[in-house]
């Protein structure tokens, strides 16, 4: 079986420079366009099921390729993005003001430092 990812068009908090997790921003028109392009390299593709994201900036990029693929779009909690806790909806910067150590460490589990963060080995489950 061959699995196929796609990650979400540009979208809103992209541009803002914002920790997204939950936070269900929509797609730019840029994000838009971004993703009518990745679903026409899809037309004709011998593909079985298109998976996606509740959240808007997912679910938005996968429409376009379920529907040039004429499939539904399955929506699976288990694949939005990592919950960021209190550091949703700020930006990179407003995060480091309020936990600098935790923000340096985002590549770790930065879970430690960050209010309610689901942690490495929460995602990974």
């Amino acid at each position: 079986m061959t699995v196929i990812l796609v990650r979400h068009a540009e979208s809103e908090g992209n541009i803002g420079g914002v920790i997204q997790g939950w936070t269900d921003l929509p797609l730019t028109d840029i994000g838009e366009q971004q993703a009518q392009m990745v679903a026409r390299r899809f037309k004709g593709a011998s593909i079985a099921a298109v998976y996606s994201s509740p959240l808007y900036r997912a679910r938005e990029t996968a429409r376009p390729i379920a529907d040039v693929l004429a499939l539904p779009l399955v929506e699976v909690d288990d694949l939005r993005e990592r919950y960021y806790g209190q550091a949703q909806g700020l930006t990179w910067t407003e995060a480091a003001e309020r936990w600098p150590l935790g923000v340096a460490e985002h590549h770790r589990d930065w879970a430690m430092a960050v209010p309610e963060v689901e942690s490495l080995a929460g995602l990974r489950r």
